[in-house]
């Protein structure tokens, strides 16, 4: 009899250890990670995302980096999950010239980051995977999605987009310090112009690399938006 109940016990085991390969960690759970941090008018601001959503606001009147940062992660249960969320890590480095902010992300993780920040501050965002969007800078913005969307809007410094595998749109901006490069799929916009303006720019359209002074030249490559 005892034989047959460890027989019973270990086949039960094996077969929840089975269901756990088949099927690995279903249940999802989150947690939300915030910080401010001091940073004056005019700061310099990199974020570095992995898997995850990004949007960055310029504030009037703000002189602090105020972040959020909605971490996602797998695991056996609920509260597994939540914990694994919790254990997400996020870096912020305020030591050096800029305010550097990152995540170190596992496999089933991510990060979703909501940034406020001052309106004259510089912008630099790094994303694996997920939309970008920005708005309200007086400043530079720089944008790398390696997959994903990006989305500009208000924004009166220099703008360099690269979105390889994304669509790029982009309102009422005007481009004061006159450069906008931006990469969609294998071609390349640049505009020289301080025009305000509003363009879609989609990479299923982007063939052939076009360059020139004017947007209006580039009609052929690049559709304006309504």
């Amino acid at each position: 009899m005892l034989l047959v109940a460890g027989l019973l016990l270990f086949a039960l085991v094996i077969g929840v250890f089975l269901l756990r390969l088949l099927y690995g960690d279903r249940a999802g759970g989150t947690s939300v990670f915030e910080d401010s941090v001091e940073s004056g008018t005019e700061p310099v601001v990199r974020l570095t995302s992995g898997l995850g959503r990004v949007d960055v606001e310029g504030v009037e009147g703000l002189d602090s980096v105020e972040i959020s940062a909605k971490r996602y992660a797998r695991g056996s249960s609920s509260a597994a999950a939540k914990e694994n969320a919790a254990a997400v890590p996020v870096n912020v480095d305020n030591e050096d010239s800029a305010l550097e902010i990152s995540s170190d992300e596992g496999r089933g993780t991510g990060v979703d980051y909501d940034l406020r920040v001052p309106r004259g501050s510089t912008v630099e965002v790094e994303s694996t995977a997920g939309d970008v969007e920005i708005s309200g800078l007086n400043n530079a913005a720089t944008v790398r999605a390696e997959s994903g969307d990006v989305s500009l809007e208000n924004v009166r410094g220099s703008v360099t987009i690269e979105a390889p595998r994304g669509d790029v749109a982009i309102e009422s901006t005007g481009t004061e310090t006159g450069r906008a490069e931006i990469t969609v799929g294998s071609a390349t916009w640049i505009s020289r112009t301080s025009s305000s303006a509003s363009w879609s720019l989609r990479s299923r359209l982007a063939t052939s690399p076009c360059r020139d002074a004017s947007p209006a030249a580039a009609v052929s490559s690049w559709r304006r938006a309504a």
